[in-house]
């Protein structure tokens, strides 16, 4: 399942772009530098979880950094 993002006009309140990042693993927990908050971003963290799909209990083994300009993770 690929990491998604929507960049949204908030003035037309309109969808402007759709991105989709190459990954193996589901992504979960998304997080972005604080400071960075409302502003534009190129790079966020997020935790990967490798049995998805799988039965049992689920557990994050990856922690990964994801640049949009490069549409893929690192």
């Amino acid at each position: 399942m690929p990491a998604r993002s929507l960049r949204v006009d908030r003035n037309s309140k309109s969808v402007v772009e759709r991105r989709a990042l190459a990954y193996d693993r589901t992504p979960d927990f998304p997080a972005i530098d604080t400071r960075l908050s409302g502003s534009d971003y190129d790079e966020f963290w997020m935790l990967g979880i490798s049995a998805a799909g799988l039965p049992g209990r689920k557990f994050s083994t990856n922690w990964r950094m994801a640049p949009w300009s490069r549409g893929a993770v690192d």
